[in-house]
């Protein structure tokens, strides 16, 4: 193999190892949301594990390649390397269902220690990966050494092979593998490439020798600084970034992988123009200085991506993508110039490794400080000024010449001006996301920025919402209607009522409706505590239940609380975000549904929300057959008002749904015996016949975040398709 040859597999295979390497760590993220629940807390082992794991494989990869670099080709060491990453990852799943039974047992053990052993655990598993992952950086540079190619280029195929890979990870390989078979698929590319990298190294004819006594480069302290900086800025950026698209592009996780996806390929396109603007003498401080500014004067636009969305092209994924990467792209191509124009000043693996270190650690910095401190105090417009502003301002601080000082100082305040100036009053007078349903005029009633979601409540002449993450998840205050009977019904047809839980809070209407029927006790289960504190604002509608002593309130994914609890509940009721929202096919899957009925009491009934306006045809059988297959004695009951399914099910195997109940019921008159009985649209024999066929829903499979019926229901609301009138007709066909 000569060494053109070798090069151009090098290239490719270092673009491969870089798109596996992204899909395992959102593999890892969505493994950790199963074991420990979605949350932000969940989300930050993750990065803990991954950066901090990347931080510490570098550093030590520069110190061991220093001492062994004579001894081993460099073509050997990252095969090896790669064949780590997929090692660990073939053992992924049953690494993280010990995570979850570990989980259990701590929890009940002691509750405030179980995040430390959380963390401990995701260390553990996500670790040695990470390490190897990061390990690879010094090991860029021997290769760059040994093929006659750059340390930029190689980091830059990188960034652009881990695009990809988000983006044909989301569309491609989990709708058609699933977790465990795209897990097996990423371990084959990491082995893929370790046997090419031995085929490589059997083909030299003369390797490299590298000169030890080599000098170990122009690397400056304001490098390793400005290496940090570049993580520190680009991470919290990513955070900030990802909240304002999340609120205006709904938190998909179509949208998410198109969010990441964006700000990679403007990543990638910086590390490729590092070498360029290097040669042109352009220094790092003018880079740092620039980026800061064009991040100040695209927070006005990230604070509007809302109002962009309104010129959609056919496809709304492509729309999206377009939209992240014209309004992100621009500060993201700068700033990612920034780590690689730095790496290139190495010369040796010490020094390599010291400058990645010093990224990835300010990569953990930014990352946690963002969620856990500038969104919660500042919100994201400001979080956006304060990281632009801290970013110009250090790149100022690098300059020689205090009249280019000057120059800089000028430049960057009439960028803050800009910002200001152009500044929506985000959490004051609007929300991200509410034009979408409320394009008119509007009061913010309260508005929270919590490291999970953001929290708002809004009123204007017709109805008080309240929104989470741009998303409305509440009717107006005059048609509390089918949230009301997701409470009351599943209370109706149990005989004696005494325990019950409610997963997702909401306004607090389906808990007002289930306490009208008299339980013994209430917990309410919601992952975000800003929740609880906007209930204040729909008192109207629940009847002040946090006040009540029967009430408990718990701070938690819904799944992990049922995992964890011991108690045993008469009624289990969850009304939560769309099924297709990221982490949601979690409570809709065959797992949940066996881990719910272990909750419930013998006879006990549970009442799951069937938003048909929201989904497919297929996606609404799918969840009516994974339903009825934990729960064959179920009905679908749907609110003729909002046209809205609810499907009840008993913890029973042969005992009917006791329907004579409801004529001892006397709530409100809404509804009366006649039309609560005339409302079930399916029995238990035609609700088997409707989803007879359809896929059933698996924490593997995760069809409701990225099958192809999550694209369909894009396309179909972007064409006008009435999928709820097709989904009801296929159910009057059942009857």
């Amino acid at each position: 193999m000569n060494s053109t040859a070798a090069r151009k597999l090098l290239l490719t295979c270092v673009a491969f190892g870089g798109f596996a390497g992204l899909c395992w760590e959102i593999i890892w993220q969505l493994r950790a949301s199963l074991a420990i629940g979605v949350s932000a807390h969940a989300a930050a082992f993750v990065l803990a594990g991954t950066m901090g794991g990347m931080t510490i494989g570098t550093l030590l990869s520069g110190r061991l390649l220093r001492i062994y670099q004579q001894r081993f080709s460099p073509f050997t060491i990252y095969g090896a390397l790669e064949a780590v990453v997929g090692a660990c990852g073939l053992f992924l799943g049953q690494a993280f269902d010990l995570v979850s039974s570990l989980d259990t047992v701590s929890y009940a053990w002691s509750p405030d220690l179980t995040p430390v052993i959380q963390l401990s655990l995701m260390l553990f598993i996500i670790g040695p990966p990470s390490m190897a992952m990061g390990a690879t950086i010094p090991v860029f540079g021997l290769l760059a050494k040994a093929t006659d190619s750059s340390v930029a280029l190689l980091y830059g195929l990188n960034v652009l092979g881990a695009a990809l890979g988000v983006l044909l990870l989301a569309f491609a390989i989990l709708p058609s593998a699933g977790l465990n078979s795209a897990g097996i698929l990423l371990a084959g590319i990491n082995f893929a490439i370790a046997a090419l990298m031995v085929i490589v190294r059997g083909q030299e004819t003369a390797p490299q020798t590298l000169d030890t006594n080599a000098q170990e480069g122009s690397v400056e302290v304001s490098d390793y600084l400005a290496a940090f900086m570049s993580g520190f800025a680009i991470l919290a950026l990513e955070v900030l970034w990802f909240r304002a698209m999340r609120s205006a592009f709904l938190s998909t996780a179509h949208s998410f992988s198109i969010m990441l996806a964006s700000v990679l390929l403007s990543l990638a396109a910086g590390a490729h123009l590092a070498p360029v603007i290097r040669r042109s003498c352009i220094d790092k401080s003018v880079i740092l200085v620039l980026g800061g500014a064009l991040v100040l004067l695209t927070a006005p636009l990230v604070e509007r991506l809302d109002a962009l969305t309104t010129f959609y092209a056919l496809d709304p994924n492509l729309s999206k993508f377009l939209l992240a990467l014209g309004v992100v792209g621009p500060p993201a191509v700068v700033l990612g110039v920034i780590f690689p124009y730095v790496l290139e000043r190495g010369k040796q693996p010490l020094r390599w490794s010291l400058l990645h270190g010093s990224n990835t650690f300010g990569a953990i910095i930014g990352a946690l400080g963002a969620a856990w401190i500038f969104l919660p105090s500042l919100g994201v417009a400001k979080s956006l000024w304060l990281i632009g502003t801290l970013t110009a301002a250090f790149g100022t601080s690098l300059m020689q010449s205090h009249l280019q000082r000057l120059r800089a100082l000028s430049a960057v305040a009439a960028c803050v001006i800009t910002a200001v100036l152009g500044y929506s009053s985000i959490g004051s007078t609007r929300i991200i996301g509410a034009m979408r349903t409320d394009s008119g005029a509007y009061k913010v009633l309260g508005y929270e920025e919590t490291p999970d979601y953001s929290v708002a409540v809004i009123e204007n002449d017709l109805r008080r919402a309240l929104f989470i993450d741009g998303f409305s998840a509440s009717a107006d205050l005059g048609s509390v209607g089918y949230m009301a009977w997701m409470g009351r019904l599943p209370m109706l047809l149990h005989e004696a009522p005494k325990r019950a839980l409610i997963i997702c809070f909401g306004r607090g209407v389906t808990a007002a409706a289930l306490r009208s029927e008299n339980p013994d006790r209430i917990d309410l289960v919601d992952i975000s505590d800003a929740v609880f504190r906007m209930s204040e604002f729909f008192q109207a509608v629940n009847d002040s239940i946090l006040d009540d002593p029967r009430v408990r309130t718990v701070v938690m994914d819904g799944r992990a609380w049922l995992r964890r609890t011991t108690s045993l509940y008469d009624v289990i009721t969850l009304e939560p975000m769309p099924p297709t929202f990221s982490g949601m096919n979690n409570l809709y899957s065959r797992e949940f549904y066996q881990l719910a009925k272990a909750k419930l009491n013998p006879g006990g009934t549970i009442a799951q929300w069937l938003p048909m306006h929201l989904l497919t045809p297929e996606q609404t059988r799918s969840i009516a057959a994974t339903f009825i297959e934990t729960f064959p004695n179920s009905v679908l009951w749907i609110y003729q008002p909002y046209r809205t399914g609810i499907l009840v099910g008993k913890n029973s195997e042969v005992d009917e749904l006791d329907w004579h109940r409801l004529e001892n019921h006397v709530p409100s008159r809404e509804l009366t015996e006649k039309e609560i009985r005339d409302s079930i649209i399916l029995g238990r024999k035609e609700l088997s016949i409707y989803s007879d066929g359809a896929e059933i829903i698996t924490d593997d499979n995760q069809m409701l975040s990225y099958g192809w019926g999550v694209l369909m229901h894009d396309l179909g609301e972007t064409l006008g398709v009435e999928y709820e009138g097709e989904s009801l007709e296929r159910i009057e066909a059942a009857r």
